[in-house]
């Protein structure tokens, strides 16, 4: 037997001198996780930026018709593909590259304020670009950018907790092969 299914692959990037480091392929699952995190909430995000540009009363009329099924149809046809462009040209290389300068910090704290202020940076700055770009858009569309940003934010912290804490138990499963292959072998099936 080689060992248990689910081994990971590979040395981890961790180290004494750098606990915190992640590999491109744990990065990519950040990015991925953040996506899906951000992908998920991005209607109801939408919904509350519309609220917090128009009046109050106008609400009513819009969440008893069937507009917000539209307006949620229409937020998934462009935030799933515009996020997802923004994830692959902005998010993973910065990403990679807040990892790659952060590997020797032991702080917590910093590196998950450093994913969160990253998410922020891009899910602001791409918020904003796109909706001073629409000839439709409001001058300054400060509401789209106040829910968006934190929005992405929040995904992005909450993508590198998942995925450092995966890390790390999957740097335990291979402490724990080392130290006891036949531990943790799968057993043959009794007959």
């Amino acid at each position: 037997m080689s060992g248990p299914e689910r081994l990971p692959s590979g040395e981890p990037p961790r180290s004494a001198e750098q606990p915190w480091a992640l590999s491109s392929g744990e990065v990519f699952r950040g990015g991925l996780i953040s996506w899906a995190v951000f992908t998920g909430a991005a209607p109801g995000a939408a919904i509350l930026a519309f609220g917090l540009g128009n009046d109050p009363s106008s609400w009513g009329g819009f969440l008893a018709s069937g507009l917000i099924l539209v307006a949620i149809m229409a937020v998934l046809m462009y935030a799933v593909p515009i996020s997802a462009a923004a994830l692959i040209v902005l998010g993973f290389p910065l990403a990679l590259l807040v990892d790659r300068l952060l590997r020797r910090s032991r702080s917590y704290p910093l590196h998950l304020l450093a994913a969160a202020g990253l998410g922020l940076l891009v899910g602001a700055g791409v918020s904003l670009g796109l909706t001073a770009s629409l000839p439709f858009g409001p001058a300054f569309p400060w509401q789209y950018v106040a829910v968006l940003g934190p929005l992405t934010a929040l995904a992005s912290g909450t993508g590198w907790i998942v995925t450092m804490r995966r890390a790390r138990r999957d740097d335990d499963a291979r402490a724990l092969w080392r130290a006891a292959p036949s531990a943790v072998a799968p057993r043959e099936p009794r007959a």
